[in-house]
């Protein structure tokens, strides 16, 4: 898989520049990261990586309509270099 965190990081900090735009969003996406750490859905990464097979899951959020709440969306189609991590996956059946 292709080096992404230079895509990774770019995506980061547009998300911190909207951040310091909306004080409440900033909160709400805190919560929700701390829920999936809490949940052990997620862990902290180690100050240095382990492993040189790295891969950087970029993350962005959405905002329900009616409700204002906020969901975490994991991009694993986020594309570098013309490939994503859905594309390193297995298929599984159709389901429709």
């Amino acid at each position: 898989m292709p080096d992404e965190k230079r895509y990774a990081d770019k995506r980061l900090c547009n998300l911190e520049k909207k951040f310091k735009k909306n004080k409440i969003f900033y909160d709400e996406y805190k919560l929700q990261i701390a829920n999936l750490l809490q949940k052990r859905y997620a862990e902290p990464t180690p100050g240095v990586l382990t492993s040189p097979r790295t891969w950087y899951l970029q993350h962005f959020a959405v905002v329900h309509p009616q409700k204002g709440k906020i969901r975490l969306v994991f991009d694993a189609a986020a594309r570098t270099a013309g490939r994503s991590l859905n594309d390193a996956l297995l298929p599984g059946p159709d389901l429709l």
